[in-house]
């Protein structure tokens, strides 16, 4: 989506790597390797997800744990990727992003917990006002939108 001049920012993106690598790609990439800095921020946007794919599943599983629910680190890990999923699909496309980030935190902080963690279903509905009414107090005092995967 850069190629074609979108930038990727919290308002034209979902996905949280796509906007770090963006973020690289116009100061650095850019000006040393000229258009050839679009591919090398495909090889980021990669190599981002997976390390925050990883960040992201130590956290929520140390904060599901917290929370009462019985489960390995590799529901978290499922539970990760699952959420990841509609970002990759169409957490790139301006305006349907922001649909497609809740989307995925629903996914991410409820579904997945809710089923693969046998979390308790008030706490984690609690869990997701928090997460949410975070997001919402971002986006009014920052001006982003809810990139978090």
């Amino acid at each position: 989506m850069n190629l074609p001049g979108i930038e990727s920012t919290d308002f034209s993106s979902a996905y949280q790597a796509q906007i770090i690598a963006y973020g690289i790609l116009k100061p650095f990439l850019l000006p040393q390797f000229g258009i050839f800095g679009y591919l090398i921020e495909a090889f980021l946007i990669i190599g981002l997800g997976i390390l925050m794919l990883f960040i992201m599943t130590g956290f929520f599983h140390l904060i599901f744990k917290l929370m009462g629910a019985k489960s390995t680190t590799l529901n978290a890990w499922k539970s990760m990727c699952y959420g990841i999923g509609p970002c990759i699909i169409g957490g790139f496309l301006p305006y349907i992003s922001l649909f497609v980030a809740f989307y995925s935190l629903i996914l991410q902080l409820y579904i997945d917990p809710k089923i693969l963690y046998e979390g308790k279903e008030s706490r984690l509905t609690i869990f997701l006002a928090i997460i949410l009414a975070l997001t919402f107090i971002e986006m009014f005092l920052k001006g982003t939108t809810a990139g978090f995967t």
